[in-house]
């Protein structure tokens, strides 16, 4: 694992593996680590686990690995840093999917798996009151332990797309997320400042196609407004640093 490559400048902390299946499992490693330490510490872990391809050989490992198997799982609560509009057997349901690659394979208890309630128009309302209630949080954002994001060719993280209302949401956890600019269907999605108070954020971005998005967005990393554009700029989190966990290929071109 190495700090170096050809997107310096990205804000945080960039780990740069030889390839995909390293990547995975530094981030895995991680994962365990976070876990670990908020179960030692506060009781339990709440993690979010954003959707989409990038983290299903994530999941699966953690699903599958003896590595991972000792894991205090039945103190984990697992939530979505977005979800699509749709129902929950669809085949595009990002809680479908994670359930499948991850909870199924996993003791996680029932009561905390926390699919979004896509079924009801206020889906983020009831959402973010169901995240408050399990922190017991009543003001202010509340402290996920760990936030695992993914990055799309246009520099969308989350739900959070380029020139979309929700990137100036500032005062929800979770909103809408449509528009002209949003890959249909509609999303429901987390917004900066939950995403930000996050006591660790990880964004997983592997392969080369990746690479000339990674350049722009570390070229533009010192702009105040970039994250209009290149939504993953406004990522930064209070706690600590988000920490990219790249292969080589995302990082080179190569």
């Amino acid at each position: 694992m190495s700090g170096d490559s050809n997107v310096g400048g990205l804000p945080g902390t960039a780990m740069v593996a030889s390839d995909a299946d390293k990547a995975v499992a530094h981030l895995a490693e991680a994962f365990a680590g976070a876990v670990s330490e908020a179960v030692e510490s506060r009781g339990q872990a709440h993690v979010a686990f954003s959707g989409g391809s990038t983290p299903k050989p994530l999941l699966l490992l953690l699903g599958t690995s003896k590595k991972f198997a000792r894991l205090p799982w039945s103190q984990l609560q697992v939530w979505l840093v977005d979800e699509r509009w749709v129902s929950l057997e669809d085949e595009r349901s990002n809680y479908r999917m994670i359930r499948h690659c991850l909870l199924d394979r996993v003791p996680v208890r029932e009561n905390h798996c926390h699919p979004v309630p896509v079924e009801f128009e206020d889906a983020p309302v009831r959402y973010e009151a169901e995240l408050r209630l399990a922190l017991g949080v009543d003001q202010g954002f509340p402290s996920l332990d760990m936030v695992v994001l993914g990055m799309g060719d246009d520099a969308h993280t989350a739900s959070l797309f380029p020139g979309s209302s929700a990137l100036e949401v500032e005062d929800r956890c979770f909103v809408k997320s449509s528009g002209p600019t949003v890959t249909p269907p509609d999303r429901v999605t987390m917004t900066y400042p939950l995403i930000n108070h996050a006591r660790q954020v990880a964004a997983l971005v592997l392969g080369a196609g990746k690479h000339a998005t990674l350049r722009r967005v570390a070229d533009a990393a010192d702009r105040p407004d970039a994250f209009r554009g290149l939504p993953i700029l406004g990522v930064r989190p209070v706690a600590s640093p988000m920490v990219w966990y790249l292969d080589r290929p995302a990082a080179d071109g190569s």
